[in-house]
């Protein structure tokens, strides 16, 4: 903190102090100009902005420079040196305070390419920093005799204004210019930023002067800035949202200072200021557009790379599948005929536990080769194309009942279709299963004599979270499922603690299919179900 306080001066340090106070000193001389109220206080002040970027880009240390180019300035404006000493520290206060600020609280990127940072730079540099130069300047000038008491307030005011110009004017345009390297522009890019500010230039002529036979002068007019601001935003960044900004004052004040322009009057000082504020709010609002368009096109980038890794995991999962396929099906197969191998070769040795042992390792590989077709089935999905041509569901729930057939005659079930149902643009292969997954698990989990599965399609059904669709259901009359359970139902491997004396075959991956195939269609699916009345599963399809 002391080297930052009492910097350790090297040449190099002080030949960018020394730069820093010729150049604050320079621009403060210019923003002199136009002190038509008081010689001390201007409503145009862009060392505030120089000293604030200076402090930014350079570092702490620079900070004594900052102290130096105020003092001089002060000292050279038929001041007392004890009034001089009072606002170069008030002004060196207000630049350092501002830098601080926005580091510690908004951890500030130069660049501005976040709301954050030009919030920031809003509130705490153009905003709060600016006050502490304002009232230790004026106090200063009203201790030192410079200045009357009574102008306090205006001269506060006027001074607060010109401080936070320079800060949302100034410094955006070195922060944004020199916080990075520059790209190297492309010639259909220069002349496009040569036309952008011709007609900037041709829209002030037309607004402020009366240069040009064609005059618009009014104070609605000169709203028309703002397409050049937007096109700067878009096209060029904060860089050129920064430039657009800085001309666009530049010009104002060099034209109500003459005397023209919507917002000239007989009071130069009071047209300063407003122009003033017209520039603060074009410049607030042009640099958090340019954040706002910045951070959309960092999003856009992530999600390029995102998308970019997306395809990267599924390429590891295809290479996945490849050895589930290959090298864990395999094996599982061999299991089973192994299995049946030695229970036919070895039957009348075995005794009925080594019997019993074998069909049991038998069953175990079987179940195992259908997790693993489930499993491939399941992940294949995801990587299918959806879509596809129009399929009836009429047609598709019919070749399920004939695919179903013996499950059916063995269950004493039945399938019945309640209304026409409608026609969809579909993957029809994954909807099939999804169809034979639903109609399969209500049958073989149902208790009832004479299963049924009634299968219609409702208009305007109201969802979970509030919303209404179109929706197609497949009810039942089976076990049911606990509240409790119910939003376990969809995820791959879990199984209802019952299940199992019901039908030991499932390998619980169906309704975890079902849910991916209605999410890839971009619908949803839900159930509505009491233990010992059934179940009833609700789905959209085709976005419904």
């Amino acid at each position: 903190m002391r080297n930052l306080i009492v910097p350790e001066i090297t040449p190099r340090l002080a030949l960018l102090m020394l730069g820093l106070a010729a150049v604050y000193f320079a621009t403060s001389k210019l923003g002199f100009t136009v002190a038509f109220t008081a010689e001390q206080v201007t409503p145009v002040w862009p060392p505030t902005g120089i000293a604030l970027a200076a402090l930014l880009l350079l570092g702490g240390k620079v900070w004594p420079g900052i102290w130096l180019g105020a003092f001089a300035t002060n000292i050279t404006a038929n001041e007392p040196l004890i009034t001089a000493l009072g606002i170069a520290a008030g002004n060196t206060l207000e630049a350092v305070c501002g830098a601080w600020l926005l580091l510690h609280f908004t951890k500030f990127d130069n660049g501005m390419d976040r709301i954050a940072d030009v919030l920031g730079l809003l509130f705490f540099s153009a905003l709060v920093s600016t006050m502490i130069a304002a009232t230790i300047g004026v106090t200063s000038l009203c201790v030192g005799g410079v200045q009357p008491w009574t102008e306090y307030g205006p001269l506060w005011l006027l001074w607060w204004l010109g401080d936070a110009g320079g800060a949302l004017i100034v410094a955006p345009v070195l922060l944004a210019w020199f916080s990075r390297p520059l790209p190297l522009p492309s010639t259909r890019k220069v002349l496009e930023a040569l036309l952008m500010m011709a007609g900037l230039t041709i829209f002030f002529a037309v607004a402020f002067t009366d240069f040009l036979p064609v005059r618009i002068h009014g104070q609605a007019f000169v709203y028309a800035v703002f397409p050049f601001l937007i096109w700067a935003a878009m096209r060029f960044g904060q860089r050129g949202t920064a430039l657009v900004t800085l001309a666009a004052t530049a010009m104002a004040v060099w034209a109500t200072t003459g005397g023209q322009g919507p917002f000239a009057s007989s009071s130069v000082s009071q047209s300063l200021l407003l122009v003033e504020i017209f520039m603060l709010v074009v410049a607030a609002t042009g640099l958090v557009m340019s954040a706002a368009i910045a951070e959309r096109r960092t999003a856009e980038e992530n999600l390029r790379r995102y998308a970019d890794e997306l395809q990267r995991v599924n390429q590891d999962m295809d290479d996945f599948v490849h050895i589930v396929s290959h090298d864990l099906k395999e094996p599982a197969r061999g299991i089973h005929n192994f299995a049946s191998f030695l229970i036919e070769d070895y039957e009348k040795i075995l005794d009925e536990e080594g019997r019993a042992q074998l069909l049991s390792l038998k069953t175990m590989a079987l179940r195992m080769q259908e997790m693993i077709s489930d499993l491939l089935h399941y992940s294949r999905l995801g990587r299918a194309e959806t879509g596809g041509q129009t399929s009836g569901m009429g047609e598709i729930i019919e070749s399920i009942r004939e695919m179903l057939e013996h499950l059916l005659a063995e269950r004493n079930a039945s399938i019945k279709i309640l209304c026409p149902l409608p026609e969809i643009a579909c993957d029809r292969a994954a909807v099939t299963e999804l169809f034979r997954n639903l109609i399969t698990n209500a049958i073989r989990y149902n208790d009832k004599p004479a299963p049924l599965v009634e299968i219609g399609f409702r208009e305007r059904v109201q969802a979970p979270h509030g919303r209404e669709y179109n929706v197609f259901f497949v009810r039942d009359n089976g076990i049911g499922i606990e509240p409790k359970f119910q939003a376990e139902i969809f995820r791959m491997f879990r199984r209802l603690p019952s299940s199992s004396k019901f039908d030991a075959s499932g390998t619980g991956v169906g309704l975890a299919f079902a849910k991916k195939v209605v999410e890839r269609c971009n619908g949803r699916i839900w159930i509505e179900s009491e233990p010992g009345k059934g179940s009833v599963f609700y789905f959209t399809l085709g976005g419904a």
